[in-house]
């Protein structure tokens, strides 16, 4: 049988069993740990965005219901983050069969960049186009904020990669 196969191939290095154990647990509580943080950051900038959006329309004096401001913070979110979902089946279905591990988060970056820049622009406009001057104010600093910080990231990105470059030459 496979257990007595095993027993036989461990036979004499009884560390490599623990030692395998815990890397196992080590991998898992790492994996839990990634994913609890993506959605704590998510959660995080879901209501970050449903604050932003509920002052921004009663200082316009724009009617939304709780859900429709909910709604838009939620595509805001989900279009500006690395987001399983929204990436093509072919690729999931690569991930899957174990063709490869990356492809759907390589997909992602560049989509989130262009997704999350394009938001910070709508936001700028946003805050042009308001006739509250808070509200004005408010959607601007927005906008820029998330523009800033997409090019710093951008730019870190940029740095560090040329580091490693140059460190491997």
């Amino acid at each position: 049988t496979h257990d007595t196969l095993k027993e036989r191939v461990l036979e004499g290095t009884p560390i490599i069993t623990p030692v395998g154990k815990a890397l196992g647990k080590f991998k898992s509580t790492a994996v839990e740990t990634f994913s609890m943080s993506d959605a704590w950051v998510k959660l995080a900038a879901f209501q970050d965005r449903v604050d932003f959006l509920t002052d921004f329309y009663k200082k316009e004096g724009i009617e939304r219901t709780t859900e429709e401001i909910k709604t838009e913070a939620g595509n805001t979110v989900r279009d500006t983050n690395i987001t399983y979902g929204k990436t093509p089946p072919f690729l999931r279905a690569g991930e899957r069969y174990g063709i490869t591990t990356f492809m759907p988060y390589f997909y992602n970056v560049p989509r989130m960049i262009v997704k999350s820049t394009l938001q910070g622009y709508s936001d700028v406009v946003m805050g042009v186009r308001a006739t509250n001057p808070e509200a004005k104010y408010a959607a601007i600093q927005k906008g820029l904020m998330r523009l800033a910080g997409n090019a710093a990231g951008t730019a870190g990105i940029v740095m560090a990669t040329k580091a490693m470059a140059t460190a491997m030459n």
